[in-house]
């Protein structure tokens, strides 16, 4: 079968391209919501407003689900064996890395629950360079105050060390955390351009879970979350005006920013670096989430238009964490020694308050 062929094949699964309404895309409005007109604090910016909207799911699956349903008539094979680009299902360069060659290698991965040796393995390696550098472990063995659970002295406690009895010492004990636990919650932006490696996405990916996995073991709780920040002019036929603040209305005519969210770990749910690390890889963002722009939101162009080329994220913190609803923000340039501070600076900052 060849390409032109193979598309043709895929056009037939996918509902009409027509206006995206909540009528035909009842899953995707659902799940959409309008947080305003937000303005970057970066001065050349500070006189323009970007109506923003993001596309928020409780994990993996709902995301799926809702394109499964608005693009694909709930077709779920035509889904999990075909691509964004491609009826086949088989990935090129621009999407492919480690054992990830095809939408089924990706979906697969997160149905067994533990991604491919590959992909493991370069995680791993990731995260033992990262621990040989002194300065590296030394910053993530202080990143804030220990606050897991230890048997401490408790004269109402219901624990009896055996070993403080037969000293003559008072057994009793209980558990208790050392400081109130607290939850960070980390959003992971994948937007990169189409000529970057996808190993750099897969970096970044990896730098963010070492660092999380290293809270958790300090007893913080973490909501792990990963999408796009994209910014991107829509054009008018492809979804109803949406009424402002001010009363006027949005024709997507003019740029909006739009965000993609979907919650890969929940707070209060140990980190499985098994499961977690298959979303460390450019599908999810070539093939899923490009997916989605085009089919359930009608993008035609610049789908993968990222918003930190037009407002910087490095001079826009606080914008970047309020959109997308997270208190660390671990962007496209973002490297080892950011997130750690970024970190810090968020753990610092609810110390003094």
């Amino acid at each position: 079968m060849t390409e032109t062929e193979m598309t043709m094949s895929r056009s037939r699964h996918l509902i009409s391209q027509d206006m995206k309404t909540d009528k035909n895309r009842p899953l995707t409005f659902t799940n959409m919501r309008y947080k305003g007109e937000l303005t970057p604090v970066q001065k050349r910016m500070q006189k323009r407003k970007y109506p923003t909207f993001i596309h928020e799911f409780t994990n993996l699956e709902h995301f799926i689900n809702v394109i499964v349903g608005d693009s694909y008539e709930n077709d779920r094979k035509s889904f999990d064996t075909q691509s964004y680009k491609r009826a086949s299902g088989g990935y090129s360069d621009f999407e492919r890395l480690f054992d990830i060659r095809s939408r089924q290698n990706l979906l697969k991965s997160f149905s067994n629950g533990y991604s491919g040796p590959q992909l493991w393995k370069y995680y791993q390696d990731k995260k033992q360079k990262i621990y040989a550098n002194p300065d590296n472990a030394k910053k993530l063995g202080e990143m804030g105050v220990d606050s897991r659970r230890k048997r401490r002295a408790d004269m109402s406690g219901s624990i009896i060390n055996i070993d403080k009895y037969m000293g003559g010492e008072m057994p009793f004990e209980s558990i208790r955390r050392n400081n109130q636990q607290r939850c960070i919650r980390i959003f992971i932006d994948y937007g990169q351009s189409c000529g970057e490696l996808g190993t750099r996405l897969a970096d970044k990916c990896c730098n963010a879970i070492a660092v999380a996995t290293q809270l958790e073991k300090q007893g913080f709780a973490t909501e792990i979350s990963f999408g796009d920040v994209n910014c991107s002019t829509m054009s008018t036929n492809e979804f109803p005006p949406v009424k402002l603040s001010n009363g006027d209305f949005h024709e997507y005519n003019q740029k909006s920013i739009s965000i993609i969210k979907f919650i890969a770990k929940p707070s209060g749910v140990p980190i499985d670096e098994t499961n977690i690390i298959n979303y460390a890889v450019p599908s999810m963002f070539r093939d899923l989430i490009f997916d989605f722009r085009r089919n359930c939101l009608g993008a035609n162009s610049s789908i993968g238009r990222i918003l930190c080329y037009e407002v910087s994220p490095k001079s826009n913190t606080k914008f970047y964490q309020d959109i997308t609803e997270s208190d660390i923000y671990i962007g496209h340039n973002d490297e080892l020694h950011d997130i750690m501070s970024n970190v810090v600076g968020v753990i610092e900052k609810a110390d003094n308050e």
